[in-house]
């Protein structure tokens, strides 16, 4: 799977590298053209597979805290959780 974040602006990060499962990465949003307090959101795409995104968003804040999502499932049916 691979993923990048999407802003309720409709502005949109580059993807991470493809990876296996038990794997995680990040995005760093400072990099970004993503501005500040905007609602995000991970993009899913399993390899192969269907595309999931969330159907809510949560607020870009340059305070070092990290939203971190779950995924669970198969190629075609899984789900994307916000866990923290």
């Amino acid at each position: 799977m691979s993923f990048s974040v999407q802003a309720s602006n409709g502005l949109e990060t580059a993807n991470t590298d493809t990876y296996p499962i038990n794997q995680a990465r990040t995005i760093d949003l400072t990099t970004t053209a993503l501005p500040v307090g905007a609602g995000v959101r991970p993009v899913v795409d399993a390899v192969a597979g269907a595309q999931r995104t969330p159907s809510s968003f949560v607020s870009y804040c340059e305070n070092g805290q990290t939203a971190t999502y779950s995924v669970t499932g198969t190629t075609y049916d899984y789900s994307v959780t916000l866990i923290g």
